[in-house]
């Protein structure tokens, strides 16, 4: 980099008081930077990486150690508050086009673990935000989040000259690519998820929800077989775990495999007694077998068994949904007393989850099916 900076000092782009010749490229930015110079050492380094002339590995290793300085400095960080991630991709760069034996090695993957730490509280800010609705927010999250994923799975201890404790206990990461992988899915980037989300399972990470989130989109995704996968996977990881066992029984269920399924669902509601979900599970079970008399027994069973749970009462909702739908195809008149059933269950779901997309949609579409405009319009301002 004493190359870089001489011609900078020539060219005036540096404050020319500073004595390159006789230092060490080390000593030179200690003195830059002891005389308030970053601003101006950003500048110039910005000249040498992002013009049309060539640059180099010690360069891009000159950019991160300046751009870390910049985010280091509480008052410079203000008017740069991304100058961490500029600092990592600068670092990545240098090492990326860099000598495996190159001095500055050691210096870039100690400052890009450093800056790790910093990413996850910044994603983390970002990525509750963005879950509150703000798709920008989440895409920032993402950037952080990849940033410091990449850190931990490339940067080991011995390079980054750090405690083992410090990778291991202090930076979660698996709770970390998990708030990822939701951010992901969030912003429709479903390969990426779905990514994350294995990895995961791989690790055997013990959170219920993964094993749903991911079968999920592998079912979104025409991935059957994969969805199948893992649910098997978590109901023997997670033996205990209700609500994959009856995610497993309905997918099964659309394979015709009735008796198998009605028997897990059936096992839930003995082990869980005091909740909805497995007579809602039931309830759908005995619909796709066209069995409607159990059907709706089952879903008012959940209903009297948990009378505060969105399940039962959601999904005894969609079934009059579905009923309707089918009827108003065939311009049967009768399909308005199903939609309006309907409207009262769903109405009881959303005063249990009021932010459920899914209920809101379909109570919005049955108001605008019985005309009702004005309830119509009161949901479409809570829809996303």
């Amino acid at each position: 980099m004493k190359k870089y900076i001489l011609s900078l000092l020539i060219a005036g782009s540096l404050p020319t008081t500073v004595s390159v010749l006789a230092q060490t490229k080390q000593q030179a930015l200690d003195l830059l930077m002891k005389k308030k110079a970053v601003l101006e050492a950003k500048e110039a380094i910005d000249k040498v990486t992002e013009g049309s002339g060539k640059s180099d590995a010690e360069a891009w290793f000159y950019r991160g150690m300046i751009y870390k300085s910049l985010y280091d400095d509480d008052a410079l960080r203000q008017n740069n508050k991304e100058a961490d991630l500029e600092a990592y991709k600068a670092y990545k760069k240098s090492i990326k086009m860099g000598d495996a034996e190159d001095e500055n090695l050691q210096q870039s993957r100690e400052d890009m673990f450093e800056l790790a730490a910093g990413f996850v509280s910044t994603a983390t800010n970002y990525y509750e935000d963005g879950m509150k609705g703000e798709q920008l927010a989440l895409k920032k999250a993402i950037e952080y989040f990849d940033a410091f994923i990449d850190i931990y799975n490339t940067v080991t201890v011995e390079q980054a000259n750090i405690d083992k404790n410090l990778k291991d206990n202090e930076l979660d990461f698996a709770k970390v690519k998990y708030m990822a992988a939701q951010a992901k899915e969030r912003v429709k980037d479903i390969a990426g998820a779905e990514k994350y989300y294995q990895e995961l399972v791989d690790a055997k990470f013990n959170e219920p929800a993964l094993y749903l989130n991911l079968s999920n989109l592998y079912i979104g995704d025409g991935k059957r077989d994969k969805a199948e996968k893992v649910l098997i996977d978590g109901r023997k990881r997670l033996p205990e775990a209700t609500e994959i066992s009856l995610a497993y029984a309905k997918l099964i269920s659309d394979d015709k495999r009735y008796q198998e399924a009605i028997d897990i669902a059936q096992k839930a509601s003995k082990r869980d007694k005091n909740s909805g979900l497995p007579w809602a599970t039931l309830g759908e079970i005995y619909e796709k077998m066209v069995d409607y008399p159990k059907a709706e027994e089952a879903f008012k069973k959940g209903i009297d068994v948990a009378p505060d749970d969105f399940e039962p009462t959601h999904n005894f909702g969609c079934y009059y949904y579905r009923r309707a739908e089918a009827k108003a195809k065939k311009n049967d008149e009768s399909a308005k007393e199903d939609y309006l059933a309907a409207i009262t269950f769903f109405e009881s779901a959303n005063r249990a989850d009021p932010k459920n997309q899914d209920n809101l949609s379909k109570l919005y579409d049955c108001y605008l099916k019985t005309e009702n405009q004005r309830k119509a319009d009161q949901i479409k301002l809570r829809m996303r």
